[in-house]
Formats: C-alpha cells, sequence, structure tokens
C-alpha cells in the first residue's frame, strides 16, 4: 500500500474517535494524559478515542515526509487556523497535513472550542479526509450551536430542515435560524428570510420576510440583495419600489449572485425601474443560466421565442424553457403548453399544452389558469367543461389577470 493510501486509512480510522494532538514532522506535542469524560449522543467516547490516536502517531512517524508537507504548528487553540474553513485546508493538502489538522481539531473539539466543533461538523458532513457522516456533523454543530457560534446554528438548522443526519425537525430548525440571525450573522439573515416567505417552522409573515432580507442585503450578503430585491419588485411585505429593486439587483448581480443577474435581466427587459436594454438583459439571462438560474432559462426562452436581440428560433425556446421547466419555473410551464397548443417548435398536440397549462395553473401562474380554462371551453386536449374553464377564468381574474379577446390573451408570455 502506498505511503498516501496508508496515512489516509490510518485518517479514517483516527476520524471514529478522537486522539489528543499527535508528534508529526518533528513537532513536539504533549499527549493528554487525563480527560473530563466526553460523553455525547453521535460521538464516541475520549477514552475510545485515544486507543485510535496511537495507531495515527505510529503510521505517520514511521512514514516518509512529503516534501511540501506544511508541519501545521500542534498548539490548541490556534486562531489563525480557524480564519479559513476546514474544507479549504483539507482540500488540497497531503495526507501527512490532513493528518495533522484533524488531529488539531478534534483535540480542540473536544476540549471545548466551538470553532474547532463547527469544523468537525464541516469535516463529518462534507466527508473531508474521511467518509461522512452526518449524524455525527449534526452532533459536532449542535454542540457548537448551543455554545453561541453562529455559523454551526446555521448549518444545524439546515441539517434539521432538510433530514441530513437527524429527523426532519422544522420547528428546532426555525429556532437555531432565530439565534443566528439575531446574533448578526448575514447568511442566517436571509435564511430567516426565507422561513417566513415560505411559513417553515413558522407561520408565513411577508412583512417579517422583507425586514430580514433588507437587515442581510444591508450588510452585504448577495443572496439577500436579490431576495430584498425580489420583495420590492413584487410588493409582497413592502411597498412596491421597481426602481429600489433594480438598485438591489445590481448590487447583487455585481457579486456574482445568479438570482440578482436574472432579475436584474428580467427588469432591464421589460424597463421596470430602468431604461429597456435587451442587449444587457441577454448578456445577465446567459451568465445566469450558466449557474443553472431557472428565471434566466426562462427568460432566454423567451428571448429566442420572439427574436428579441437574437434570430429566433421555436427549438432554442423550446430548449431553455423545458430547463427551467425541469426546475419547477411556472412561466416556462404555461409557455410550453402555449408551443404544444400552437405547434410551434412541438408538435402540435393538444393534451400536452393542457397538461403543461394545468401544472402551471395548479402553482397559481394567473396565464396558466386562464389559458387551461379556454382549453376546457374549447375542448382542447381535454373534454369540453364550460363549468370547469369558467372556474379556472375566475381563478386568474382574481389574481388580477386582465380578461382579453382570446387571440391576444393566448399569446401573453410570463405575467
Amino acid at each position: 500500500m502506498s505511503h498516501s493510501k496508508v496515512l489516509a486509512t490510518a485518517i479514517i480510522a483516527t476520524l471514529l474517535s478522537f486522539g489528543a494532538v499527535p508528534v508529526f514532522a518533528g513537532v513536539q506535542t504533549e499527549v493528554l494524559s487525563s480527560h473530563p469524560e466526553f460523553s455525547v449522543a453521535g460521538l464516541p467516547s475520549y477514552e475510545a478515542a485515544m486507543s485510535h490516536i496511537e495507531e495515527l502517531k505510529r503510521l505517520v512517524q514511521t512514514q516518509p515526509q512529503p516534501a511540501n508537507t506544511k508541519v501545521y504548528l500542534t498548539t490548541s487553540g490556534l486562531p489563525a487556523l480557524y480564519k479559513k474553513s476546514a474544507q479549504s485546508l483539507i482540500k488540497n493538502a497531503n495526507p501527512t497535513d490532513i493528518a495533522n489538522l484533524l488531529a488539531i481539531y478534534l483535540h480542540d473539539a473536544y476540549t471545548g472550542s466551538a470553532a474547532a466543533q463547527f469544523s468537525m461538523g464541516q469535516i463529518e458532513s462534507e466527508g473531508l479526509g474521511k467518509d461522512k457522516d452526518k449524524s455525527r456533523a449534526v452532533a459536532w454543530y449542535r454542540l457548537a450551536a448551543e455554545q453561541g457560534f453562529a455559523s454551526a446554528q446555521l448549518n444545524l438548522s439546515f441539517m434539521l430542515s432538510n433530514g441530513y443526519g437527524a429527523n426532519i425537525d422544522l420547528q428546532e430548525a426555525f429556532n437555531w435560524i432565530v439565534k443566528a440571525a439575531e446574533s448578526g450573522d448575514s447568511l442566517a439573515q436571509y435564511n430567516l428570510g426565507i422561513k417566513y416567505k415560505y411559513g417553515s417552522g413558522t407561520a408565513k409573515n411577508d412583512a417579517l420576510a422583507a425586514s430580514w432580507f433588507k437587515k442581510s442585503a444591508e450588510q452585504g450578503e448577495p443572496l439577500g440583495q436579490a431576495r430584498f430585491g425580489e420583495v420590492l419588485m413584487e410588493g409582497k411585505g413592502i411597498k412596491r419600489n421597481d426602481a429600489l429593486a433594480v438598485s438591489w439587483f445590481k448590487k447583487s448581480a455585481a457579486q456574482g449572485d445568479d438570482i440578482g443577474q436574472a432579475r436584474l435581466g428580467e427588469m432591464l427587459l421589460q424597463g421596470r425601474g430602468i431604461a429597456k436594454d435587451a442587449k444587457a438583459a441577454l448578456a445577465l439571462f446567459r451568465q445566469a443560466a450558466e449557474q443553472d438560474n431557472a428565471v434566466a432559462q426562462n427568460g432566454l426562452g423567451e428571448m429566442y421565442e420572439t427574436g428579441n436581440t437574437v434570430k429566433k428560433s421555436y427549438a432554442e425556446a423550446v430548449w431553455w424553457y423545458k430547463q427551467a421547466e425541469h426546475q419547477g419555473e411556472v412561466r416556462a410551464m404555461n409557455r410550453l403548453g402555449y408551443l404544444y397548443e400552437n405547434g410551434l417548435g412541438l408538435p402540435q398536440h393538444y393534451e400536452s399544452a393542457v397538461y403543461f397549462y394545468r401544472k402551471s395553473a395548479d402553482q397559481g401562474n394567473a396565464v396558466g389558469q386562464y389559458n387551461l380554462g379556454k382549453m376546457y371551453e374549447q375542448g382542447l386536449g381535454v373534454a369540453k367543461d364550460q363549468s370547469v374553464g369558467d372556474a379556472w377564468i375566475q381563478k386568474a381574474k382574481d389574481q388580477g389577470y386582465v380578461k382579453m379577446s382570446a387571440k391576444k390573451a393566448r399569446k401573453v408570455k410570463n405575467y
């Protein structure tokens, strides 16, 4: 077995437990002879850990050291070590340095460092230098979170929200994100805004969502800037202000955020809060689409469908609409319905048109609701039913959708 494989095997074995910091590359470190009992659900005991660290020490000391070994200082609690993420330090390190780093993290984590406990959570969650263990990641994050470490509170909330390493618990996830947000963490403030926006672990509250998005945005968080721009654009929980929305989208887009890029592209395309500029919109849509943003993909579909600054191509429009629809973009669902209904870039197929109109309508898209209603009225792709058609058209009206001539209404693309 190669030197790297031997060390990698040793690292994984060591991470089954905790060990005192060993001697690496000639750096002498005191091995603790005693330690208070450490007992946390999901994590091994201190005693069990000690039995593994000796094997790691022996393997590292008896193997040749790579020439590029950095020989990290093995003094517990080095502040400089925790200024970088465990991921960034371990990602490109050689096996000796990985073993050294993991031992330091373990030592500091077991002796109470919240920063080290958070780092161990990252290591276990992402499988840095070892196999992934989500349940242990949750245990480490919880230890750090209970000490008030905001990043750990944020990550613990994420794990609990999605059932990673623990049962889904939306209420506890919400409680942890509140703590992190109230401590001033900008990413946590953004996530708390998301909780209020969709009512996850708490009652839906557009005003509170807008408030937390604003706090996050004002700290320079690009996700917060994009979401605050969205609520300003939509007028949800706050007075609509297109010009101000554009200013926040610009800030977010300048940091490379795909949501900010896509939303700014939409505003430029429509001339909302800013002068129309289709070429600039196209460039922003392409940037965001490269990051798999559904809004941008839908925007590109619209531009190819209409031939706006690009050569008109229904085939290209269909391709982009399908990318967006796969991610749940309701406007793209409506457009695919329209293209199927009219045989543009796709074979004319009323049943498929009804399928996509219904997908869009079921998720609240007013144009999709109107179009589905008209299909029922005419009996296209579905049994003719005037009462069902009227019901869908009424849903569209209830959202403020203005009744138009049938020909004009069927061509409405997005709003």
